[in-house]
């Protein structure tokens, strides 16, 4: 069962006038400010729960959630597994810690358990353990371990008093023994219950402590957001449509920022939006005879040109990456005609054909290009007539985003 209690009503800390989301954001606004207590909103002050009453270091930037167990406490008495337990109440809500968490770079909170003939686990059964902010037992206690495998620091270093174990208590030594680390596993933090067992016998003795729980770094989002987890973590907090990066393009999505990161529903997609940083398109015609074979084909009369992509040469040249369409129609000079379409000098099997009884001619393809890849038509055999029968169209689909 996990406890975290609802803070107090908001008030003034240190003169505060403005609430921020954590102490990171507070000396950001004022590198003068002293480490002491403060209020911060980590799920924004637009909604959810009340501001928190945090610790602010103000040397790190670090912020640090308080709790009623952070005092050094004896383990009472007791033989079964996990028969002794400790509810940790924390001076904030389950809501407002997770918010902080999303926003941090990093979390971490200090444990440590001072024992005599006080084990771990015994004879393979665990006796010791805490419980994470998910109500999962773990049974590590250092780092941030995903197996949730039993390990102490002692452990990890090759240092516990006996090499046949992962833990100095484990060792049932009958004179003072400590373990002792920082868990740093954000999915898991903050600690919310710690239990102990097999205290009973007469020369048994355990103490356990719990420092608060400390996060620090800002989990910056530096490109363009991707979702609402994403705007919420660069300051959005009203409900509502934004628009979002996916890989090949813009989304319309709906944001509920009355839940936080991790909570179901708090994104609903809406569907794509057509936006271009700069639009690409162009129109040009080929106007005079042309039967040059193995060489590019000019189009001498430029009708758009819009994102300068097109020369007069007939190369068309990207400006943007993204997914381009083109098409060509032309008619051919009374002989058999072929014209190939090429990406970067190489053919692409995309061709152009008319007999000398057909005469019209086409093309369309869909490709993708990167900035300044270059496209053009080549003329492999026979001959374009003139006037305006030959016409080139492309334009810009979509715009891949960095």
């Amino acid at each position: 069962m996990i406890s975290l209690k609802k803070n107090s009503p908001p008030q003034t800390i240190f003169g505060q006038k403005e609430i921020h989301r954590t102490c990171e954001d507070i000396l950001l606004a004022d590198p003068s400010a002293d480490s002491g207590t403060y209020l911060i909103d980590p799920d924004g002050q637009a909604s959810g729960d009340i501001s928190v009453s945090v610790y602010c270091n103000m040397t790190t930037g670090s912020t640090m959630v308080l709790h009623d167990s952070e005092s050094s406490i004896v383990v009472s008495p007791c033989l079964e597994p996990g028969c002794y337990s400790r509810q940790i109440n924390y001076n904030a809500t389950k809501r407002q810690i997770v918010a902080l968490i999303q926003l941090s770079q990093s979390c971490r909170q200090f444990i440590q358990f001072n024992c005599t003939a006080v084990p771990f686990v015994f004879d393979n059964v665990p006796q010791a353990w805490w419980t994470d902010r998910n109500g999962r037992m773990r049974y590590y206690w250092e780092g941030s371990s995903e197996l949730n495998v039993h390990m102490c620091q002692c452990g990890m270093n090759s240092t516990c008093v006996l090499p046949s174990v992962y833990c100095n208590c484990d060792s049932l030594a009958d004179f003072p023994l400590s373990d002792q680390g920082y868990l740093t596993n954000k999915n898991q933090l903050p600690v919310t219950n710690l239990s102990f067992g097999r205290t009973i016998l007469n020369s048994a003795h355990g103490i356990h402590t719990l420092g608060r729980f400390e996060c620090s770094g800002r989990s910056n989002i530096n490109s363009m957001p991707e979702s609402c987890d994403d705007l919420w973590k660069i300051g959005h907090t009203l409900k509502g449509f934004y628009l979002v990066k996916a890989i090949d393009e813009i989304l319309s999505i709906f944001c509920d920022f009355d839940k936080i990161p991790g909570d179901e529903g708090i994104q609903k997609i809406i569907g794509s939006v057509d936006i271009k940083s700069v639009p690409v398109y162009f129109f040009a015609q080929a106007r005079t005879i042309y039967n040059v074979t193995g060489t590019t084909i000019p189009f001498d009369a430029i009708i758009y040109n819009i994102g300068s992509g097109l020369d007069l040469n007939g190369t068309f040249t990207a400006p943007k990456s993204g997914n381009y369409y083109f098409t060509f129609n032309g008619l051919a000079g009374g002989v058999d005609t072929y014209v190939d379409f090429y990406l970067n000098d190489v053919n692409q099997r995309i061709t152009a054909y008319a007999s000398n009884t057909g005469y019209v001619m086409s093309l369309a393809t869909t490709i993708f290009l990167n900035t300044r890849d270059h496209v053009k038509l080549v003329l492999r055999i026979g001959m374009l007539a003139g006037n305006s029968y030959n016409n080139l169209n492309g334009f810009l689909l979509d715009e891949k985003l960095s």
